[in-house]
């Protein structure tokens, strides 16, 4: 019994020194208005962030502009509470490699992690609403993207020059992909997979990625005109994949590539 009890007290220690502390509020600069709490800016001196969830018991609902940019921060974990992350919120972090976003956030707005080179692995929120125009952009170190279905507004060039890039997941369920310029010059990209409930990839999203190889799609053709754009650039060059049963693929926009069925 009691080597029971050792074991489990032994655990619980590990499982606490696991959990990161949140940060205390002492390192935010904040506004209370109309009930809930900005951050204006971080003064503390931890690399690991924990953004607590509520400052004087209101909730902590927004990251303010340039609240934590060209901070030496490494991680950040943003509670469920944020709803909007800023204009630059996080421009500029050099040393941001890990990026925690809780469940209730609804939009990042322009800039707010652009230049942050050492994220690799970005998960977005499923619930995010809205992408501002360069928000991850210059994030010259990442590689893998999870981008949720519930994205409704994307603003121009918010991943442009990511240049590591090899990996987009897309939620099943995702409709429409992309605005103009979105993954513009991300020149790591060379297989994109699509999921069967696509319905619409917009002009430009991909333009400039000049190794793309293989588009695969599962579904039906999407409504599709120059998303793959680049300048002196032999279309045929990318393969089209597509299943067999599957419509649309006739349509004009299609024959400038090479039509692979599967």
């Amino acid at each position: 019994m009691k080597r029971i009890i050792l074991l489990l007290c032994s655990t619980a220690i590990i499982l606490t020194s696991c959990t990161p502390a949140v940060t205390d509020i002492s390192a935010f600069e904040y506004t209370i208005k109309e009930e809930t709490v900005l951050i204006k800016s971080y003064v503390g001196q931890e690399k690991q962030v924990v953004i607590p969830s509520e400052i004087e018991g209101y909730p902590v609902t927004a990251i303010g502009f340039s609240a934590f940019g060209r901070q030496d921060i490494e991680t950040v974990v943003i509670p469920d509470t944020v709803t909007v992350i800023e204009e630059y919120a996080f421009g500029d972090c050099l040393y941001l490699s890990e990026i925690h976003f809780g469940s209730g956030l609804i939009a990042i707005e322009d800039n707010a992690f652009y230049g942050c080179v050492s994220l690799e692995n970005l998960e977005l929120p499923k619930g995010l609403q809205s992408i501002g125009e360069c928000a991850f952009s210059a994030c010259i170190g990442l590689k893998q993207v999870f981008i949720p279905n519930s994205i409704e507004h994307w603003r121009q060039s918010a991943f442009m020059s990511d240049t590591a890039l090899t990996t987009i997941l897309f939620e099943e369920g995702t409709k429409t992909i992309g605005g103009w310029a979105t993954f513009h010059a991300c020149y790591s990209l060379e297989t994109i997979t699509f999921p069967d409930s696509v319905e619409l990839i917009e002009d430009g999203t991909f333009m400039r990625c000049a190794f793309i190889k293989d588009v695969i799609f599962n579904g039906n053709a999407p409504i599709m005109n120059e998303a793959f754009y680049m300048e002196g650039r032999d279309m045929k060059e990318i393969n089209i994949h597509y299943k067999e049963g599957t419509s649309g693929w006739d349509a004009e926009v299609w024959q400038k590539y090479t039509l692979v069925k599967s």
